[in-house]
């Protein structure tokens, strides 16, 4: 999974774009001190966001779950776009942060009413031209060690950080957790196996192995001829797997081609990987047209 660099000169913080450098947040600040945060990132192709939509949504679900009143969703829109013309970028990632809010001292029960701090920036990503071939990354397994609201977007990814470390360290570049035999998600991913001819990945539902509900596999799902099935995923069902392909607003789609440093099916981007992601290039290609 190739790394990202803040190319942001400018950011948007509480209602001012200020350069970087100038960008400063209160150590009261409950983000800071209790990680009471969320956060949403947006991919844009040529200066349009894709599938704002179900970021929107998402968001939304978010500070309804974390009981963020004081922040609405619907505002990233316009900030994102002026955000990016500032920063000179079509195509980029946004990074949307919002905290509950700064307080005057460290008292973990909020006060009722807060003024949410609300923190932007964005990053360079490449144009949809560079998009078509299917990344070739390496992946290894990790219990699943999270807290059990992974559906909420929230800042604290410490168990996330950790588990990359971990199996950086064994030579990957993608964690996939497990939580009791049962496949969860990626560290920044979600993850579908292609088997028999059927492509798969585990529900958002499940009460005991809460994960993301992943923008990027909403996409995928919505594909034309593209059947994608919820359903448990075993472990021994993703090494048993003809191809692990993993999602993500800034992976795409890539192809999962070593797992635990054993070749997946002949070590390349399979056929399914790469018809998905021409299916969802072409869906990007539609919406930037419109």
């Amino acid at each position: 999974m190739a790394a990202h660099a803040l190319t942001s000169s400018t950011v948007y913080l509480n209602g001012e774009f200020l350069p970087a450098a100038e960008a400063r947040v209160s150590v009261f600040d409950r983000g800071f001190l209790f990680g009471d945060a969320v956060y949403e990132v947006i991919r844009y192709f040529d200066g349009v966001p894709f599938a704002m939509d179900l970021h929107l949504e998402r968001l939304e679900r978010t500070l309804r779950e974390v009981r963020f009143a004081h922040f609405r969703a619907g505002d990233i829109v316009a900030l994102g776009k002026e955000l990016l013309a500032r920063n000179d970028l079509s195509n980029a990632c946004a990074y949307w942060q919002i905290t509950r809010g700064c307080g005057t001292g460290r008292t973990h029960l909020p006060p009722a009413e807060m003024r949410a701090t609300v923190f932007g920036c964005v990053d360079r990503t490449p144009p949809l031209s560079e998009c078509g071939v299917a990344a070739e990354v390496s992946a290894a397994l990790h219990e699943d060690w999270r807290w059990s609201r992974c559906d909420i977007k929230s800042t604290n990814l410490l168990p996330n950080v950790l588990g990359k470390i971990a199996v950086a360290d064994r030579g990957a570049a993608e964690v996939i957790f497990h939580r009791d035999g049962w496949v969860t998600e990626g560290g920044s991913t979600t993850v579908l196996i292609a088997r028999g001819g059927r492509v798969i990945t585990p529900p958002i539902d499940d009460p005991d192995l809460s994960i993301l509900h992943g923008v990027t596999r909403r996409v995928v799902a919505r594909l034309p001829g593209v059947d994608l099935v919820e359903q448990p995923v075993r472990v021994d069902d993703l090494r048993a797997a003809d191809e692990i392909i993993l999602a993500g607003t800034r992976t795409l789609l890539a192809a999962v081609t070593r797992l635990d440093g054993e070749a997946v099916g002949d070590g390349r981007a399979g056929p399914v990987a790469c018809a998905l992601l021409d299916r969802f290039v072409e869906a990007v290609a539609a919406s930037v047209r419109r």
